[in-house]
């Protein structure tokens, strides 16, 4: 809404943005604040609903305090593709109302997680446990290699549109699955402009020879097997309004799930 403002030339300065259920990048952040407007990020799974409201003394942009009320957590170590490892987020339900009951389970999310007291609403009833830095390491998969949320992120966010132009809502991957071949599409909305396909291909690809390890490897297989390709359309938006990193479909079963 805030790069929809702008390009409108619609002052909505001091308009505030309450955020969630994907990651709240620096990018985004940016577009958010050259509207003139400020956001509060809170933290959302699908399963739980919300388990995490903004601190108004945040120390990073998408700064939460943990609902451990109602959901527990714990971090364990996870090694990634090319030996990064992250700290892994777990849960476990504590309210006979949750919408699921969950023992220890994967989120596909990783964080940094600290106690601390603040000034805050939530601080005050005991809520002093915070959550930041909130990421997603879910595996995206083709040809055999694997791409992570944090790395689709990345792309979207900053290095796509420094290099090509547009904002981070103009790009998306979208995954084929169910078929006999799998591909990754890059798509980029027409507003950008003109592109050359076997530039943006060849800077994605780049892009992961430089994490090098398994990023390295990973392009190399992707560029003999020529499984991306640049799609010019409209990117993808989801009926809560979101512009997902990742968009999933599923080859003969309809549209898949959509990875933020």
């Amino acid at each position: 809404m805030s790069v929809a403002a702008v390009d409108a030339n619609l002052d909505i300065a001091g308009s505030l943005f309450v955020v969630g259920g994907e990651p709240y990048t620096p990018a985004r952040s940016a577009a958010v604040q050259q509207a003139g407007c400020y956001a509060a990020s809170n933290y959302y799974v699908s399963e739980l609903g919300q388990i995490g409201v903004a601190c108004a003394e945040a120390e990073d942009i998408d700064d939460v305090h943990f609902a451990r009320d109602t959901v527990a957590v714990i971090q364990r170590q996870r090694e990634l593709a090319g030996g990064q490892a992250v700290g892994a987020l777990f849960f476990t339900t504590l309210s006979a109302s949750a919408p699921k009951l969950m023992l220890n389970v994967e989120s596909g999310d990783h964080g940094l997680l600290d106690s601390r007291s603040c000034a805050c609403p939530a601080a005050e009833v005991g809520l002093t446990l915070h959550v930041r830095a909130i990421r997603s390491y879910e595996k995206v998969t083709v040809e055999g290699m694997q791409f992570f949320g944090s790395e689709l992120a990345t792309l979207i966010d900053d290095m796509l549109p420094v290099r090509f132009g547009g904002r981070p809502q103009d790009y998306q991957f979208v995954e084929d699955r169910g078929g006999q071949a799998s591909g990754l599409e890059i798509v980029a909305s027409p507003s950008v402009g003109p592109l050359e396909d076997d530039r943006v291909i060849e800077a994605v690809l780049v892009h992961l020879r430089s994490l090098g390890g398994g990023q390295h490897a990973m392009a190399e297989v992707l560029a003999r097997a020529r499984s991306l390709s640049v799609v010019r359309a409209v990117p993808f938006v989801s009926d809560a309004g979101k512009t997902p990193y990742l968009r999933v479909r599923v080859v003969g079963g309809g549209p898949g799930p959509d990875k933020g």
